[in-house]
């Protein structure tokens, strides 16, 4: 592999020899984003679940089998909402029709992980996904957080396959590479900039997915040195994750600092929460998942965290196969009303982790 064009210089994340990410200023800000605040995001503190009783290391998996069902179950709700999402019919649009950065990519991805790992997806999902890549590739319409979800699924393969290419999904390629800002990153849109962490890490995050994304079709981006990628500090798991990620583009063992990290958080019952210290939910256990199964490698510490995940997402699955997550563990705009998005949300990363987990 090149040595290729994402690195850490002095702290930042840095895309080629262009500029940091540092260097964004309030000029070049998005008018859905927040005030920039380096401060660290408050803590939201963890709380018994009740329903999920603490994994030891050792404990039996709750098994692939189980972890399948899981995610057999929740793809209906995936696909269903989705489109309805797609068409304007959800009541938080107010009529708007669109792709956003959580519905729709993240039914194309995680039905996408799904038919990799062999199992059947609805029939209405190609449909979706001509649908979504013909709306991305308006001009005008892409974000680097709604594409990058969509590049990041496989589906170039499998089931979806053929709906990828007659939609010329390739295309996203080029439009995910002319959203890079001056920095040589991507900037964080749509719901990311509300969530509980400083912008500049939803910055940081944006940029590590897009740039996964990339590599998935022909554009190799990786760390150049792992001494180069900063530690985790406060981060939240999605910046862990998505670092374990870039980190294994060098090699399993530049990745293990990251998934130590990750595994030094996960919480008794198995779970991850938005950030260490704080309760599980299925949006980042997700998340750690599936930056695991595939930069974890075949150590045990690894399997037994895998096993314990797979078991939490397992038993917090709701009776009508989906996991319900509240907006306030990760938005600072959380209200019941934007509960909506994060359950659709958490839904499609616990599928996402749990199918490449499988």
């Amino acid at each position: 592999m090149s040595k290729s064009a994402l690195s850490w210089v002095g702290g930042c994340l840095v895309l080629g020899g262009c500029l940091s990410l540092s260097s964004l200023g309030p000029d070049t800000e998005s008018p859905d984003s927040r005030p920039y605040d380096s401060s660290p995001a408050p803590k939201i503190r963890a709380e018994p679940q009740g329903t999920v009783s603490p994994v030891r290391s050792g404990s039996p998996d709750s098994g692939l089998d189980r972890a399948r069902q899981a995610v057999e179950a929740a793809l209906p709700f995936l696909q269903e909402d989705g489109v309805a999402w797609m068409e304007g019919r959800v009541p938080i649009q107010g009529g708007d029709a669109c792709v956003s950065c959580h519905h729709v990519p993240f039914a194309v991805w995680s039905h996408a992980e799904a038919s990799r790992a062999g199992l059947e997806v609805g029939e209405g999902m190609p449909d979706l996904t001509r649908r979504a890549v013909e709306f991305l590739g308006r001009p005008g319409k892409p974000r680097a957080s709604n594409v990058a979800p969509v590049l990041l699924g496989p589906v170039e393969s499998g089931a979806l396959s053929e709906a990828w290419t007659s939609a010329s999904g390739g295309d996203l390629v080029t439009e995910l590479l002319g959203q890079r800002e001056r920095s040589g990153g991507w900037r964080a849109r749509g719901q990311f900039p509300t969530q509980r962490r400083p912008v500049s890490e939803s910055d940081e995050v944006a940029t590590m997915w897009s740039l996964l994304a990339l590599r998935g079709h022909g554009q190799n981006g990786a760390a150049q040195e792992t001494d180069d990628l900063p530690t985790g500090g406060d981060k939240t798991i999605e910046w862990l994750a998505a670092k374990a990620l870039i980190a294994t583009e060098i090699s399993p063992e530049s990745a293990r600092p990251s998934t130590v990290a990750l595994i030094d958080v996960q919480n008794a019952d198995g779970g991850w929460p938005w950030a260490a210290g704080e309760m599980s939910n299925a949006y980042s256990t997700g998340q750690a998942l599936y930056a695991l199964a595939i930069a974890g490698g075949d150590h045990a510490e690894f399997r037994d965290a895998l096993s314990r995940a797979r078991r939490y997402l397992v038993q917090t699955q709701g009776n009508d196969g989906t996991w319900n997550v509240a907006s306030a563990l990760i938005s600072e705009k959380g209200n019941p009303e934007r509960d909506v998005i994060y359950h659709y949300w958490g839904t499609a990363w616990a599928v996402i982790g749990l199918a490449r987990s499988l």
